[in-house]
């Protein structure tokens, strides 16, 4: 860009770049550089972020990591709150039981090391949230709970074993 400026400046001429430049002046050309670069960039924006990607590799969180951090002790001071992000972990591993069925189904009729491989990963998750769910919900409960919150806590601790134990069943019928 400098390179440029400067062959703009000798070849044909910047009428200001002599001039005693004021904060205005220097916010004015500022936003025209901003503007420009961007413009210029604007087709090359996959480029771009393919480039990013090899240089800060992403690593991807997985649902383990994702989803377990809905249960921050920081909620506690809160327990609805509290409540409400286990009923979010348990919801989600009523979708992780639900996706292991279909696979364990699809393993029966024609089995893939892939699959098998999903159906693992599903199940590392609800055995890693029953054990994380259960701590949880047993912090909870010793907290200063309405009548409403600790109904709740006790139906998501019952259910919580029930889903495990569907999400084992699925690891067996793919076996």
């Amino acid at each position: 860009c400098l390179t440029g400026v400067y062959l703009v400046q000798h070849f044909i001429g910047i009428p200001c770049w002599k001039h005693l430049m004021n904060r205005g002046n220097i916010a004015d050309i500022h936003l025209a550089f901003n503007v420009i670069t961007s413009l210029i960039l604007l087709p090359f924006t996959k480029q771009i972020e393919k480039l990013t990607g090899k240089i800060i590799k992403d690593d991807e969180e997985s649902k383990i990591e994702k989803e377990l951090s809905l249960l921050d002790d920081i909620f506690l001071k809160t327990p609805s709150i509290a409540i409400n992000q286990s009923r979010k972990v348990i919801l989600s591993m009523f979708d992780t039981v639900s996706d292991n069925f279909v696979l364990a189904k699809k393993l029966q009729k024609n089995f893939n090391q892939e699959d098998m491989e999903k159906l693992q990963e599903g199940e590392a998750f609800l055995d890693k949230s029953e054990t994380m769910l259960t701590e949880y919900l047993v912090k909870i409960n010793a907290e200063d709970l309405t009548d409403e919150d600790n109904q709740a806590a006790t139906e998501i601790l019952s259910s919580i074993s029930d889903v495990e134990r569907i999400g084992d069943y699925c690891v067996k019928l793919a076996n």
